[in-house]
């Protein structure tokens, strides 16, 4: 993990990022009416998906007796009976905690592909995938990243847009208009469906020729971040884009405040014809701008797409939200009817005839109703019985929530269940993966879209960071280093991407099985490869925990890939430390790392070998000299005696060989390794077949 430090850069080089008015250059900016025209055509274009997108949210927030009317674009309260049950179960915010859980398990991984082989150029490209992890943590993507997915799952849309603030960074001065400047930062935020504005008919929100973002802002915080005289008048109740109704109050976070108002930003990149141009609206009036493009590119507007499900030609999405709403209705209903049941005919009664009523208050205080009948009506007391509820009525509530699992993608296997005739691990795994295959598209196309969002923001790092700047790189269980760049540095390496596999939803505990199962059949040795494979937390305690001395070769390895060079030590085990630094040397690192690098890392391997062989030989000189004098005189093939040499024939002889056992011997059988020890240190295998003058 890393972040950035701000450094110091030159008045003149903020003052060049400043933006200033087109109108001084002759150009005409856009006015306030136009961006507000734009903002009711895009809007009107796509009311359908902010309907859903607004009937969604209060879904999601537990409000569910409510509906989107299309012929005022507000979401109303269906007509309410006080006498009537009106439950809510909802099972729509489970299912979004799961979703989101499964999409957010891993963190964001950015890669920088260079775009030519040479040291140059991979170089640049390594420093640039640093600076957008930098950027990652500073700027906190992946609260930005919750809050898209999110909008995503309930609107079918989210954008991610990059912007340059000027503003932002190490104060350095104040400009002209009384704006402060500093060192200037990229900054990245996200939006609903509600929240943005496309050309109708758009199919591809990236290029086209404008959009408009509105965010609903307190007055006071409009006026001093804009500069104005006055308070803007607070107009965000007035549009039914962001209110649920004009009458009705609104849920506890849903709606903007009486004191709100509506700030629009409207960005146009430069084509043939027109030079591009940025400016921010709030009522009827421009308070910012209009400036020029200042992004260092024209091709495409500085906006990501994520889409939860994608609509054909169309630069929208849908979401499988809006199906499940009309069986989350019906599964209400079916609760409330069983609800009302149990409140009106779920007590026991007891039926007696009117001549004791009397003795009504001296019974107990049992459950049930007393109801006293006519005299003479022959009715026994006794219970009446609750009327039980049809089976199929039961069973319909079981239905809806099936169907409502199925479309939310949340089966039982995502909420920890497994099926009654599943029991094999490889069949839940199978189970899993099919339950997290729904979201495979979506987080493709969200990792598609930060990797847009990745490469504008690089863009800009390379046109506006002039002056050095500090930052300081962490990776877990590594040593953390400090390099020093600038825009310069990165040599237009910018593309970035984010790759699939870390985004993908996999089951954690499908991945486990799998590597533990590789290490039983022998397949892998490599316990960092298991670790790996099967995604266990803390990797690196794991690693160092479990072989020290292969976790030092992969900090060596680290440091080494950085510009350090480590010196191997006497106490390392010079074998492992030799197989795990070839295992580097043979990967896509190793190969882009400068040619300088690649020789400190060999020659680093060559010094392990070095002082592998100085141990063989140290051992080697440790073990005492053969004394092939005492073999000189046994005859050869005896024991002690010198090799039989190839056609030598042993001659033989009348004499019988000695016993060489304590059985052939005639002794008691007792193992040389347990007979007793004469003086001199020699076994005696048989104690009692001493010879004559031994001391038994």
């Amino acid at each position: 993990m890393t972040y950035i430090e701000n450094s110091t850069a030159t008045p003149a080089a903020i003052r060049a990022a400043a933006p200033s008015n087109p109108m001084a250059n002759g150009q005409p900016g856009i006015t306030a009416a136009e961006v507000k025209k734009r903002w009711e055509d895009g809007t009107r274009s796509v009311s359908r998906l902010i309907g859903h997108y607004r009937e969604n949210c209060a879904f999601d927030a537990g409000d569910q007796w409510v509906s989107w009317k299309r012929s005022t674009n507000q979401l109303q309260d269906m007509p309410r009976d006080d006498e009537r049950v009106r439950a809510t179960v909802n099972r729509m915010i489970s299912a979004r905690r799961t979703v989101m859980a499964k999409l957010h398990r891993r963190p964001l991984v950015f890669e920088v592909v260079p775009s030519k082989a040479d040291d140059a150029t991979v170089t640049a490209a390594n420093l640039s995938e640093s600076i957008i992890g930098a950027c990652a943590r500073k700027h906190d993507f992946e609260s930005i990243r919750e809050r898209a997915d999110l909008s995503a799952w309930l609107g079918g849309t989210a954008a991610l847009c990059v912007e340059w603030d000027t503003t932002a960074g190490q104060q350095l001065g104040m400009l002209e208009s009384g704006v402060p400047y500093g060192t200037g930062e990229v900054r990245v935020t996200s939006s609903a469906i509600n929240e943005i504005a496309f050309p109708p008919g758009c199919k591809d929100a990236r290029t086209a020729l404008w959009w408009i973002r509105a965010v609903v802002m307190p007055t006071a915080e409009a006026k001093e971040r804009y500069r104005m005289e006055v308070e803007p008048a607070a107009n965000a109740k007035s549009d039914s884009t962001f209110t649920r109704t004009s009458t009705q109050a609104e849920p506890a976070g849903d709606a903007p405040s009486e004191k709100s108002c509506i700030v629009y930003t409207y960005q146009e990149r430069p084509t043939h014809s027109t030079p591009g141009q940025i400016a921010t609206v709030i009522g009827g009036e421009v308070v910012a701008g209009p400036f020029p493009w200042y992004y260092p590119f024209s091709d495409h507007l500085p906006v990501a797409v994520i889409k939860e499900s994608a609509i054909e030609d169309h630069w929208a999405g849908m979401t499988v939200v809006s199906s499940a709403v009309n069986l989350q209705q019906l599964l209400n209903l079916s609760v409330s009817g069983i609800s009302e049941h149990v409140k009106l005919a779920g007590n026991a009664r007891l039926v007696m005839s009117a001549q004791a009523a009397e003795l009504i208050e001296q019974l107990t205080d049992l459950p049930g109703e007393v109801i006293p009948v006519a005299p003479g009506d022959g009715v026994e007391p006794h219970w009446i019985a609750p009327p039980q509820l049809p089976n199929w009525l039961t069973e319909e509530i079981n239905l809806l929530q099936r169907q409502m699992d199925d479309i939310l993608g949340h089966q039982e296997i995502s909420r920890g269940a497994s099926p009654d005739n599943i029991e094999s691990g490889v069949g839940l795994s199978i189970l899993a993966e099919q339950a997290d295959t729904p979201l495979a598209q979506w987080a493709k196309n969200s990792g598609r879209a930060w990797g847009f969002a990745a490469s504008d923001i690089l863009a800009l790092y390379a046109k506006f960071v002039t002056e050095p700047r500090q930052a300081r790189i962490d990776e877990p269980g590594m040593r953390s280093w400090h390099i020093e760049w600038t825009g310069a540095d990165l040599m237009d390496q910018t593309e970035a991407t984010v790759p699939t596999e870390a985004v993908t939803p996999r089951s954690r505990a499908a991945m486990q099985a799998m590597a533990v199962k590789l290490w039983e059949l022998g397949m892998t040795k490599d316990p960092k490869l298991v670790a790996k494979l099967g995604d266990f937390p803390d990797q690196s305690a794991f690693l160092e925990a479990l072989d020290p001395d292969y976790a030092k070769a992969e900090r060596e390895n680290h440091d080494l890939a950085i510009g350090q060079y480590p010196e191997p030590a006497d106490f390392d085990d010079h074998a492992k430390h030799i197989t795990c630094h070839n295992v580097f040397r043979k990967t896509l690192r190793y190969e882009q790392l400068p040619e300088a690098t690649r020789k400190a890392v060999d020659d680093h391997v060559l010094a392990h070998e070095n002082l592998s062989n100085q141990e063989l030989a140290t051992q080697a000189q440790s073990i005492p000299p053969f004394d092939q004098s005492a073999q000189a005189h046994q005859p050869p093939g005896s024991p002690g005696g010198p090799p039989v040499e190839p056609g030598f024939q042993v001659p033989a002889t009348d004499q019988q060989p000695a016993p060489t056992s304590p059985l052939e011997q005639g002794g008691t059988g007792t193992p040389p390794s347990e007979a007793p020890m004469g003086p001199a240190g020699e076994q005696m295998l048989n104690p009692t077949a001493a010879p004559q003058g031994a001391e038994l």
